[in-house]
C-alpha cells in the first residue's frame, strides 16, 4: 500500500474482523465454482497452508524476488511460464497462464516492501493470494489468457505496475479486459476502496459477494494508493482488495508490520473471494468495464 507519507485512515469504515466465522465466510465464497475444476482443498489444510506461507515471509528484502519465484513454482508454475520485467527502478515477476483467446486479465501484487519492518501484511499476504488463486486458474481451462504479475518498487510510487500497465496499453491488438490487485491483508475480510477501483468493475465486484450473500465494503483508504490505480489512469478498469481494518491501519509502514500481524483468517477469506472474483471475469466481454466499447476507443 503506498502513500505519500500522511496519516492513513478509513473513511466511514465498518470494521470486520472474521476469525470467529471463517469457515462460513470460506465456505460460501468458494462453494459452486464452476470454472475451477479442481475439488478445493479442506479448509483446515489450507488455512496450515497459508500459515506456512505467512511464516515464510522473507523479511529481507534482497530475497523477495527469489521468493516470490519459488513460491510460484510450489503452486505448479513451470519455469517457461516465469519470466521478469525489467525497469529502471526494479524488476517485476511475470507468470503466464494461456487460455482459448490472447485477450488478457491482469491478476497482480506487489512483492517489495518499505525499510522498517518486515512486510508481511504490505504485502507479502497479497503475494500469498495471488500465488494461490494462480495455482487454481492454471489447474482450469479458460477462455481467457491470465497474468499474475508481482510488482516492484509500489512502495516507491507504483512504479512497476506503471511499467507493466504502459506496456500492456501499447500492445493494443491484444486487449486487457481487467486487472485485480490484492494490497495488505491482516485481520478483516477482503473490501474494495472505491478511491482505487473503477466503477464498473467495483459494481461487479458488489454482484458477485451480493450472490453469496456476502458484504463487500467499498469505504475509501484515504492518503492511499495502490497498482490498480496505475492501470485506470491509463483507462485500463483495475480494482483492488485489502484485508485492511482502522485499526490494522497502524502496520503499514513501520516496524509493526510483522509476520504476527497478519491473521490467516484474512488470508483465507481474501483468497476465497478473489478466487470466486477472478473467475467471474473469464466468460465476460472483454470491454464490460470500459467506458465505451473498445471499437469506439483510440490508443
Amino acid at each position: 500500500m503506498q502513500n505519500g507519507k500522511t496519516l492513513l485512515s478509513r473513511s466511514g469504515e465498518k470494521s470486520r474482523f472474521i476469525a470467529f466465522c471463517t469457515s462460513a465466510i470460506f465456505v460460501i465464497l468458494v462453494g459452486g465454482l464452476s470454472l475451477v475444476s479442481a475439488q478445493e482443498k479442506n479448509i483446515d489444510d489450507l488455512k496450515k497452508e497459508f500459515q506456512v506461507e505467512v511464516q515464510n515471509t522473507p523479511c529481507d528484502s534482497a530475497l523477495r524476488k527469489e521468493a516470490v519465484i519459488a513460491l510460484f513454482k510450489k503452486m505448479g508454475a513451470p519455469a517457461s511460464a516465469i519470466t521478469t520485467q525489467k525497469f529502471d527502478k526494479g524488476e517485476n515477476i511475470v507468470i503466464t497462464k494461456a487460455g482459448r483467446s490472447t485477450e488478457k486479465i491482469v491478476v497482480g501484487a506487489h512483492y517489495d516492501k518499505v525499510d522498517d519492518g518486515c512486510g508481511a501484511v504490505d504485502n507479502w499476504s497479497g503475494i500469498i493470494i495471488l500465488a494461490n488463486i494462480y495455482r487454481k486458474i492454471a489447474a482450469s481451462d479458460t477462455q481467457k489468457t491470465y497474468i499474475f504479475l508481482a510488482f516492484d518498487s509500489e512502495e516507491k510510487g507504483l512504479f512497476g505496475s506503471k511499467h507493466a500497465a504502459k506496456a500492456l496499453k501499447e500492445d493494443d491488438a491484444v486487449p486487457v479486459c481487467s486487472m485485480v490487485n490484492f494490497d495488505s491483508f491482516a485481520s478483516a475480510a477482503p473490501q474494495a476502496p472505491s478511491n482505487m477501483a473503477n466503477t464498473k468493475l467495483l459494481d461487479a465486484a458488489k454482484k458477485v459477494a451480493k450472490e453469496v450473500e456476502f458484504a463487500l465494503y467499498s469505504d475509501p483508504i484515504d492518503n492511499a494508493d495502490s497498482d490498480s490505480s496505475a492501470f485506470n489512469d491509463l483507462g485500463i478498469p483495475a480494482i483492488s482488495f485489502d484485508g485492511l481494518s482502522s485499526v490494522d491501519l497502524r502496520y503499514l509502514h513501520n516496524t509493526n508490520d510483522r509476520i504476527a500481524s497478519v491473521k490467516v483468517e484474512s488470508l483465507l477469506t481474501g483468497y476465497a473471494f478473489g478466487l470466486r472474483f477472478v473467475a467471474s471475469l473469464d466468460s465476460l466481454a472483454c470491454d464490460s468495464f470500459y467506458k465505451k466499447k473498445r471499437q469506439d476507443r483510440t490508443k
